[in-house]
C-alpha cells in the first residue's frame, strides 16, 4: 500500500505507467482504461529480496540483498529523514566520516582518561535483531520498518527468514545501526556522566564508535548485553593504536 500510494502521488510517474501499460495492453491513447487492472499492474508482489555474495576483502566474502526496487525507494526515504534528524538534533553527519578520523588521531595520541577510544563491532548490521528495534523505536517506526523490509531472502531458490531486522542491500540498514549504536552509547554517557554532554564526547558512524577512554568499559558492557559482540581486532581502548572509518593512526601518525 506505501509504494502503491507513492507512485500513484507522482503525475510523472503514473503517466510513464499508463503510457507503458497502454503498450503492454496494445490500448490506443483515445481508449479508456480500466483503473482497477492498471492499479492492479502498478506493483508487483515478489516473496523477498535476493541473497548473493560480494567480496569484502581479499580472503572473505560479504553477503548482501538485492531489495525489490519499491522497496528500495520507499527505505531511501527513511535514509534520508533519519541523517536528516540525527544531523540537526545530535550533531551526527552521516555524510561525513571527518569527525570520527579527527577523534581517532586525538585518541592515538593521549594517554588519559579523556583519551579517545575507538570501538568497532563484529558483524555489526547483521546482529540488528527485531527485537531490538522493537524495544528502542516509537511504535509508528517500527511497524513502518517491518512493513518496507524484505521478511524473506531467496538464495538457490530455498527461502530464508530473516530474524535481523535487514540486510546489506536495505536502504535503511545503515541509519537504523547508526540509531541503534548512537542511542545505546549516549544513553550510557549521560547516565554515568550526568552532568557533561555526550554529543561533544562521542561520535558514531555506522557500528564506528567512538568514546571517551573513561566511559569505554561501561559502552561496551551496554552493546554486549544488547547482543552485540566486539571485534576485538579493530578495537582499540588503550594503547598507542586507534582506527574509525577507514583511517588508521599510531602515536598520531597515519598508518594505513
Amino acid at each position: 500500500p506505501y509504494a502503491t500510494y507513492a507512485v500513484n502521488i507522482d503525475e510523472r510517474w503514473m503517466g510513464a505507467l499508463q503510457e507503458s501499460f497502454r503498450h503492454r495492453e496494445n490500448i490506443p491513447f483515445h481508449m479508456p482504461i480500466s483503473n482497477r487492472v492498471f492499479q492492479k499492474s502498478i506493483v508487483k508482489i515478489v516473496d523477498g529480496n535476493k541473497v548473493t555474495f560480494v567480496p569484502k576483502n581479499a580472503k572473505t566474502m560479504r553477503s548482501i540483498a538485492i531489495e525489490p526496487a519499491l522497496n528500495v525507494f520507499l527505505q531511501l526515504g527513511v535514509d534520508e529523514y533519519v541523517k536528516s534528524r540525527l544531523s540537526k538534533t545530535y550533531g551526527v553527519n552521516l555524510r561525513d566520516q571527518s569527525k570520527n578520523r579527527y577523534f581517532a588521531f586525538l585518541g592515538s595520541q593521549d594517554r588519559s582518561e579523556q583519551s579517545f577510544t575507538t570501538i568497532d563491532l563484529s558483524s555489526a548490521s547483521d546482529t540488528i535483531s527485531i527485537g531490538i528495534v522493537k524495544a528502542l523505536f516509537p511504535d509508528d517506526w517500527f511497524h513502518y520498518l517491518m512493513k518496507i523490509r524484505s521478511p524473506i531472502g531467496v538464495l538457490d531458490g530455498q527461502q530464508i527468514k530473516y530474524e535481523k531486522l535487514s540486510s546489506m542491500g536495505n536502504a535503511t540498514t545503515f541509519v537504523v545501526e547508526t540509531l541503534v549504536f548512537f542511542a545505546l552509547t549516549y544513553a550510557t554517557c549521560k547516565y554515568y556522566f550526568p552532568t557533561t554532554d555526550p554529543r561533544k564526547d562521542i561520535a558514531v558512524y555506522g557500528d564506528d564508535i567512538i568514546v571517551r577512554q573513561k566511559a569505554a568499559p561501561m559502552v561496551v558492557k551496554m552493546l554486549e548485553s544488547a547482543g552485540f559482540t566486539l571485534n576485538l581486532e579493530k578495537s582499540f581502548l588503550q594503547g598507542p593504536a586507534r582506527e574509525s572509518c577507514g583511517s588508521d593512526w599510531v602515536n598520531g601518525q597515519a598508518v594505513r
